[in-house]
């Protein structure tokens, strides 16, 4: 059974490694394989939602499927597309779960956008880090939401 340290250590890669993950394959330095988008598909729980900064809530099949499509997206970026996790804290673990927050920040060629973030995740044997995404909830952090 991982300790609760070990559960914070693990999520906190977690959060870093899914994000370099989306870097990777919106910029389409990934290849476009099942294999490959298994990195990302897998790790959802199947009840899992983000809730976006827009308002907007997205189930994980719908975001999923609107991932796997958006492979390269951001190729042709300039600036590249990049994406900056900060400030990672454990705001708590439970059992065989963490409750995370985060700051991600993406600069885009329009500018750089930076929203804060609160994730659930729960202990899963076979998915990377061990863990599986229940829930996050994002909001814009004051000044850097994307012009309207």
């Amino acid at each position: 059974m991982p300790t609760e340290r070990d559960i914070a250590r693990d999520a906190a890669t977690e959060i870093r490694d899914l994000h370099r993950f989306l870097v990777g394959w919106l910029g389409g330095q990934l290849p476009r394989t099942a294999e490959a988008f298994s990195r990302f598909s897998d790790v959802f729980d199947p009840d899992f939602a983000i809730f976006a900064p827009n308002g907007i809530v997205v189930r994980r099949d719908d975001l999923v499927r609107n991932l796997e499509s958006a492979h390269g997206g951001y190729a042709d970026n300039d600036p590249a597309f990049v994406i900056r996790i900060e400030n990672i804290e454990t705001r708590r673990i439970w059992k065989d779960h963490a409750l995370m927050g985060y700051e991600e920040w993406q600069d885009l060629p329009g500018g750089t956008t930076a929203r804060q973030s609160s994730v659930v995740l729960t202990t899963a044997p076979g998915a990377p880090h061990a863990l599986r995404w229940l829930h996050l909830h994002e909001t814009w952090i004051e000044g850097h939401a994307p012009p309207d």
